[in-house]
């Protein structure tokens, strides 16, 4: 088989410390396919570069490397749909974040096995690891849920980010060349693409997710980092922000495909609780409380009161137990 079955796509800066692994569990999958790893370092001032160029000298038939020599992201660009969406040949899109990994030399292979067979459906998921920075484990993802299923819009809204991590999932490639796609990353994804892609996603069929763990998602939360487990530890009513803007973006975007009231308006809660209590350096908390205000509507507003009373019943009843 000549053609390119899979396009795995990663991004790379200052991974110094991660990224062989990542690589490492990317290059050793066993195949019965052709599949490429298409990589981005942004100006790493660290030798992840270096370590990025090893690999493409060792593996020249899989990987194709793009170095910056200064920081798009700072700049405001889009990275992966300026630099690395045209380059991707497959018929299958993955994604590794290169301090995260896989763990199953299998794991392509078992997903497209299922896509193949599955025509109907756009996109496969499965179980995985949660560690720290210092590769101990925190967690393992799923804990409440029966796997080995599909998972539906309503699951989507049950459990938002926590459906699936970016490093477990293999979709349909041509999902990346939808206008809607595009559309909607250009006007909702300000933190991110990983909720809008499990949202999108789901527009178009429900998602299998398998029991087998097959990748590692490192949490790390590092005082330089650029993850936004690190931002939003550190900024948290900033990012809190963010969050509640980039929802309300989903609600006018997806309009009837999802109800995310309920989503916004507890969320709309929680942060007027974050800013009131929280102690972040330069920044307005009467602004930033005007702000999460302006994002919502005046019903969510107005709904305050009922999500007061729910959380208070919440909260009470935990205590109870």
């Amino acid at each position: 088989m000549n053609e390119i079955m899979v396009s795995v796509v990663m991004i790379a800066y200052n991974h110094e410390r991660y990224i062989r692994k990542a690589l490492e569990s990317v290059v050793n999958q066993k195949t019965n396919f052709k599949f490429e790893i298409i990589i981005h370092d942004d100006a790493s001032p660290d030798k992840t570069a270096d370590i990025i160029r090893e690999y493409e000298k060792k593996y020249p038939e899989k990987i194709i490397a793009i170095y910056q020599k200064e920081n798009k992201y700072s700049k405001g660009e889009n990275i992966i749909e300026k630099y690395l969406y045209p380059l991707v040949k497959g018929k299958y899109y993955a994604y590794c974040e290169c301090d995260d990994y896989w763990t199953d030399e299998y794991k392509l292979q078992k997903q497209v096995d299922f896509l193949e067979e599955h025509p109907e459906i756009v996109a496969v998921s499965h179980r995985y690891e949660i560690i720290d920075e210092n590769n101990v484990q925190i967690s393992l993802s799923h804990k409440n849920e029966v796997l080995n299923r599909f998972f539906d819009k309503e699951d989507a809204l049950r459990l938002k980010s926590g459906l699936l991590h970016p490093s477990t999932i293999l979709y349909r490639a041509n999902i990346i060349k939808d206008d809607r796609y595009l559309e909607g990353r250009k006007k909702c994804c300000i933190l991110g693409g990983h909720t809008f892609l499990i949202y999108y996603l789901l527009s178009k069929s429900d998602i299998y997710i398998m029991n087998d763990i097959m990748s590692v998602w490192r949490r790390a939360v590092e005082k330089n980092g650029t993850s936004y487990a690190s931002r939003s530890s550190i900024h948290p009513i900033t990012y809190g922000n963010k969050l509640l803007d980039m929802y309300c973006r989903y609600r006018e975007f997806f309009k009837k495909d999802y109800n995310f009231n309920s989503i916004i308006r507890e969320m709309l809660l929680t942060q007027i609780k974050v800013i009131i209590v929280a102690k972040e350096n330069g920044v307005n908390k009467w602004s930033e409380l005007y702000k999460a205000m302006r994002f919502v509507k005046l019903e969510d507003i107005f709904s305050l009161p009922y999500y007061v009373i729910m959380w208070i019943r919440k909260k009470r009843n935990k205590n109870e137990k």
